[in-house]
C-alpha cells in the first residue's frame, strides 16, 4: 500500500465540493444577481433600489429564469495516491429554475418602497457517477434565497437614492464518489449539505441630467455565511454521518453603473459596467468532514478536524452594451452583447468549476398588453473560451480541457394597480 495514502486521502473528500463554488458564483451574478442598474419596474428593488422612483403606481412583478448548461471535461484523471488513471471525457448537462417576485409602491410624491424575493443558483454540475471526474465530484449545487425590503427617495426631480437589506439563505449538496480500485475498494458515494442565514445590504443612486439619460450605480455588501450541515459517507452496512460539518464562506462585494441613453423617442442603448471584488476569497476551511483513511491493510472512514481549500480567485469585470427600439407603441425590442471575466485561478481549478471568460449575446422584447399588464421575454447565449487545465488538488490531478455552453431565457410579467 502507498505510504502517501493516509495523509492524500485526508484533503480529498471537500475539496472539491467547495472549489466548486467558484464557478457557480459567477454564474449567479451573470443570471440573477447583476441587472442594469436602471430598472423601469419593480425589479428595482434587488438592481438599484433607487429607480424604484421611476414606478408610478403599485406594481407586481413576477420573474422566471430558466438555463440549460452542458460541461465537459475531455483529458486524463489520476488518483495521486494510487496511481490510478482514467482517460476520456466527462459530460456534466443542467437545468434549472430561478423565481422572482418583486412589488414596489409608492407612499408619497418622493418616497417609494418595495420588497423582493429571488433565487440565486451559483450553478449545477452533474457529472455521472460512473464518470471518470466521479472522484473529484459528481452532483454539485450551491444556491441563495435573497429577501429584500427597498425604499427609495427622490431627493430632486432630477436625482433619487435607495437603500435595502437583504435577508439570505444559504444553501449547498455537494456530491463525489470515493474509492480506490487499484486497492479492490468499491465506489461509494459521499454527501454534503449545509445551509446558513445571513444579512447583507445594497444601495444605489439614480441620476437624470437630461431628457432621456438616466445613470444609475448599485453597490451590493458582501454576505458571510457560517454555513452547518451534515457530512455523510455512505459505507456498508451503515452510513457514516459527521453531524457538526461547517466552514464559513463569503459572497464577495459588487458595483454595477450603467448609463440608458435614448437618441430619438424610439431608439436608445444601454450600456453596464460591473465589477466583482472576488478576490475577497482565499481560501476556505473545512470542519469535520467525513472521509476516508488508510489503517493497516484496510480502509476505513473518519471524520476529518479541518481541511483548507484555496481559491485565490481574481477581480473581475462584465461590460456590456445593448440597443433597444420601440418597433410599435406596444412592442420594444432589444439587442445587446457583454464580455465576462472568469474569476478562477487555474492553478486550483477542476471539472467542478468549469469558468472561463464568456462573450454573451443576448436579445430580447416587451409587449405592452394594457396600461397595466406587460409581458418582458429575453434569451441570452453564453460561448465560453475553451480552457486547458493542469491541477493536482482533492487528491487528484485533472489534465486536460473544459468547455462550457450555457443558454438562459428570463421572462417577466408586470401587472400595475392603478
Amino acid at each position: 500500500m502507498n505510504s502517501n495514502l493516509p495523509k492524500v486521502i485526508k484533503k480529498s473528500l471537500l475539496t472539491a465540493a467547495i472549489c466548486s463554488v467558484s464557478h457557480y458564483a459567477m454564474a449567479a451574478y451573470i443570471e440573477s444577481a447583476v441587472g442594469n442598474a436602471v430598472a423601469y419596474d419593480a425589479t428595482g428593488v434587488y438592481y438599484n433600489p433607487a429607480s424604484m422612483v421611476l414606478v408610478h403606481s403599485p406594481q407586481f412583478v413576477t420573474q422566471a429564469i430558466t438555463a440549460t448548461v452542458f460541461t465537459q471535461f475531455k483529458g486524463t484523471e489520476t488518483q495521486v495516491a494510487t496511481h490510478y488513471s482514467q482517460t476520456g471525457t466527462a459530460d456534466s448537462r443542467s437545468n434549472y429554475f430561478l423565481p422572482g417576485l418583486f412589488y414596489a409602491m409608492p407612499v408619497t410624491d418622493r418616497v417609494t418602497m418595495g420588497i423582493g424575493e429571488l433565487y440565486v443558483d451559483y450553478g449545477n454540475v452533474n457529472y455521472p457517477a460512473d464518470s471518470i471526474v466521479r472522484y473529484v465530484g459528481t452532483h454539485g449545487n450551491v444556491s441563495v434565497l435573497d429577501i429584500t425590503p427597498a425604499v427609495a427617495v427622490k431627493i430632486t426631480d432630477k436625482s433619487a437614492v435607495g437603500f435595502g437589506l437583504d435577508a439570505e439563505r444559504f444553501s449547498q449538496t455537494l456530491d463525489s464518489m470515493k474509492g480506490f480500485p487499484t486497492l479492490h475498494f468499491s465506489d461509494i458515494k459521499s454527501d454534503n449539505t449545509a445551509t446558513a442565514w445571513s444579512a447583507g445590504a445594497h444601495a444605489g443612486v439614480l441620476f437624470q441630467p437630461a431628457l432621456g439619460t438616466k445613470f444609475g450605480i448599485t453597490y451590493h455588501t458582501s454576505v458571510h455565511f457560517d454555513a452547518s450541515g451534515k457530512s455523510t459517507l455512505y459505507t456498508q452496512p451503515t452510513a457514516t454521518n459527521s453531524n457538526d460539518y461547517y466552514f464559513s464562506v463569503v459572497a464577495p462585494p459588487s458595483t454595477v453603473i450603467s448609463l440608458d441613453q435614448f437618441f430619438t423617442p424610439r431608439l436608445g442603448m444601454m450600456t453596464t459596467l460591473e465589477r466583482m471584488q472576488w478576490s475577497s476569497i482565499k481560501n476556505v476551511t473545512q470542519h469535520n468532514p467525513v472521509a476516508l483513511v488508510a489503517v493497516g491493510k484496510a480502509v476505513v472512514p473518519v471524520v476529518v478536524p479541518t481541511v483548507t481549500v484555496p481559491y485565490y480567485f481574481h477581480d473581475t469585470w462584465r461590460a456590456g452594451v445593448g440597443f433597444h427600439y420601440l418597433a410599435t407603441p406596444k412592442l420594444l425590442t432589444r439587442l445587446g452583447v457583454a464580455y465576462d471575466e472568469d474569476p478562477n485561478n487555474t492553478s486550483v481549478q477542476t471539472s467542478t468549476s468549469p469558468g472561463a471568460d464568456a462573450i454573451i449575446t443576448m436579445l430580447g422584447a416587451t409587449y405592452k398588453f394594457t396600461k397595466a399588464l406587460t409581458l418582458d421575454v429575453r434569451y441570452a447565449h453564453y460561448f465560453y473560451k475553451n480552457k486547458n487545465i493542469d491541477t493536482t488538488l482533492v487528491g487528484s490531478n485533472q489534465n486536460g480541457s473544459l468547455h462550457e455552453t450555457r443558454d438562459v431565457i428570463e421572462s417577466s410579467l408586470v401587472v400595475g394597480f392603478m
